[in-house]
């Protein structure tokens, strides 16, 4: 699933579950953490991921655009 077009919320059920939902395609996935620590440092790899994409869809390239970055489904 890409990120794209994505939110990330906690999930109000189990502490340490971030759910990741499509807006384009609808589909949604689940990540456990092991713990509020991790929890917290997902969230930011996910802000920078996020923040990242929206610098370059601003800017106009000429290259195509790589990410390695990746998160555990759970």
């Amino acid at each position: 699933m890409s990120f794209c077009d994505c939110f990330v919320c906690l999930c109000a059920y189990f502490v340490s579950f971030l759910v990741v939902f499509s807006l384009f395609c609808g589909h949604f996935r689940s990540f456990c953490a092991s713990d509020a620590k991790e929890q917290q440092f997902w969230i930011s790899q996910l802000q920078a991921c996020a923040r990242r994409h929206s610098d370059s869809s601003a800017k106009v390239t000429q290259q195509p655009q790589t990410h390695s970055n990746t998160l555990t489904e759970m």
